[in-house]
């Protein structure tokens, strides 16, 4: 009985893991679609700006990979 009372919680968090997980993901999907639609906008600028505008997407993509590793690390320690 003692089991089955801890097991519940521990679910529960394993699911709200697993929603913020794949919510992070399918965020992370997007907004690289999105930076794929605008690096294609701004092809026809200087090489300074599309140098630093590329620099901001590779900065904004491993910020959002470093959260995914990080959602990624809880699941696995909940498992």
């Amino acid at each position: 009985m003692a089991n089955r009372e801890l097991t519940r919680p521990l679910g529960q968090s394993c699911q709200k893991k697993e929603k913020e997980y794949m919510e992070a993901l399918e965020s992370f999907n997007e907004k690289n679609k999105e930076n794929a639609r605008l690096g294609t906008t701004f092809s026809d600028s200087s090489s300074s700006s599309l140098f630093t505008f590329s620099w901001l997407v590779t900065e904004s993509g491993r910020q959002r990979m470093k959260k995914l590793e990080e959602l990624n690390k809880i699941m696995e320690s909940i498992s």
